[in-house]
């Protein structure tokens, strides 16, 4: 719920519960835009979902992740924690 920038787990239920009359913040719909490009350029990096689910957990030696995985970046929970995955993974896959 924290990548979509819910503040608890029971507004993430609330939504839940009836997505088709929620309405979705700004940010939200940025947030689900950059998990879907982060979603999209991990298939086109790797063929196989492992290899995608691998990138995103294992410790990275890129200067921009200090050592951390891609998801711990992405679960301090700020907007500009997802553009960072996101732009990254977009200039790799460019290649």
């Amino acid at each position: 719920s924290i990548l979509l920038g819910y503040d608890s787990l029971d507004a993430y239920l609330i939504m839940q519960s009836n997505p088709e009359t929620y309405e979705f913040s700004e940010d939200q719909i940025l947030r689900m835009s950059y998990i879907l490009n982060i979603y999209r350029s991990l298939n086109t990096l790797f063929s196989q979902s492992e290899s995608s689910d691998n990138w995103m957990n294992k410790p990275n030696n890129a200067p921009l992740f200090k050592g951390k995985p891609a998801i711990e970046i992405m679960k301090r929970g700020g907007l500009n924690d997802l553009a960072i995955v996101a732009d990254y993974l977009h200039s790799i896959s460019q290649f």
